[in-house]
């Protein structure tokens, strides 16, 4: 019970975390300060497939012989997997998979699973939760009731349900259809070429972000550059092709037109718009919903950035985020046809 708690207090700090930002942000009036975003403020992402992680290893071996259970909040038989075979249709203990595993049919795991290398899960799978050391592959049409977590690759084929929370220490792959809430990985990309196991996104310059405001303009003409941060009461629009050396923030709704480009911070209370192709370097953050096309790209790779809405997000195929997606009212991949 204890540790169920501990969960809870963790889990509802990394949720909240990202709303406070904007209590770290420095816009003094035509002041060259630098904005700040509070590092320490962040909770560890990968804290639920860390801990249990953490808990059956040091259960499992017990004054050297072999433990085959584990005490959460209430003790659980541990299966040990060696041969596919061990896998049926209903599986009711929690499995320690110690082999490489693709499993051809779909199944329903009741309790967690531990794969220490590469693991493959059938379309239509329904997973309590699972941390792999190697490779997570989950097929289509699958369920994740809670996480799922991989220190490598983790791959959500078209239609799957990503439960509370999917990460990874290194990439996430997130096809067209999922729904999800949390997503966390130095690289999440939208894409529905899950067999493209390469990363090729490459480390951006940083680029400057000018403080000296302007307040209150209404847009931001196409291919113009303003190397200015807005802080405007009014509905924003930044045009194509334009380039904002700055900061942004609007109390009314903000869109960012094609192949648009924001160095900086984009925060506001209404809606945000992110046409395809466009870049924004820095955090989104919106009270309202997030709608983001085709081809965009949140971040910048070797930094950890959050994108988060408190209400719907839509994500568009091909697009990219380096960090963190949050939303509190459920989020979902759109198809290659896109949101616009």
């Amino acid at each position: 019970m204890l540790e169920l708690v501990a969960c809870c207090i963790v889990f509802t700090s990394i949720t909240l975390f990202p709303f406070g930002l904007g209590r770290f942000l420095d816009f003094d009036d035509g002041v060259e300060t630098s904005l700040v975003v509070r590092s320490d403020n962040i909770k560890n992402p990968r804290y639920f497939s860390e801990s249990f992680r953490r808990l059956l290893l040091d259960a499992i071996e017990v004054n050297g012989g072999i433990n085959d259970r584990l005490f959460l909040s209430k003790e659980e038989r541990i299966l040990y997997i060696k041969d596919r075979r061990q896998i049926e249709e209903m599986m009711d203990k929690l499995l320690f998979v110690r082999i490489p595993l693709k499993i051809d049919k779909k199944a329903v795991f009741l309790k967690e699973v531990y794969a220490e290398e590469k693991i493959v899960f059938a379309a239509s799978s329904v997973i309590r939760a699972v941390s792999g050391k190697k490779e997570v592959i989950i097929g289509e049409n699958s369920v994740v009731k809670r996480w799922a977590d991989a220190d490598e690759l983790l791959v959500l084929k078209n239609n799957c349900h990503a439960g509370k929370s999917i990460t990874s220490g290194k990439r996430v792959i997130i096809s067209s259809g999922c729904e999800f809430l949390r997503i966390y990985a130095p690289v999440i990309e939208i894409s529905d070429c899950v067999e493209k196991t390469d990363d090729d996104s490459i480390v951006c310059e940083d680029m400057h972000v000018y403080k000296k405001i302007v307040r209150n303009i209404k847009s931001v003409a196409e291919s113009e550059e303003l190397k200015n941060t807005i802080i405007t009461s009014h509905n924003l629009q930044i045009g194509e092709n334009a380039v904002v050396y700055g900061d942004i923030k609007s109390t009314g709704n903000i869109k960012i037109c094609k192949n648009a480009i924001v160095t900086g911070n984009v925060f506001a209370d209404g809606t945000i718009i992110i046409e395809d192709y466009a870049k924004v370097f820095e955090n989104v953050f919106t009270e309202s919903a997030i709608y983001i096309g085709a081809g965009v790209e949140i971040g910048r790779k070797g930094k950890i950035k959050s994108v988060i809405s408190r209400e719907q997000m839509y994500i568009g195929v091909g697009s990219r985020v380096y960090g963190y997606i949050g939303t509190e009212r459920g989020g979902k991949v759109m198809n290659k046809d896109g949101i616009f």
